[in-house]
């Protein structure tokens, strides 16, 4: 089974994320690269601070 960066479309094959998949696969998993996984979760976490200085910033 290989995993499958939900992202970037990445392939992890024996502990390394490659562009390309090396072989044909049937069975994947998807997953996040470590690449995306930072990326995905600063915007997360940074997505409730937004929200609330947009919320601010509105007129009542």
């Amino acid at each position: 089974m290989r995993t499958i960066c939900c992202v970037c479309r990445r392939v992890k094959c024996q502990g390394d994320w490659l562009e390309q998949m090396v072989e044909s696969e049937v069975r994947v998993s998807h997953g996040f690269c470590p690449e995306c996984f930072d990326k995905t979760m600063a915007q997360t976490r940074a997505w409730p601070a937004e929200q609330a200085a947009q919320s601010m910033l509105k007129p009542s």
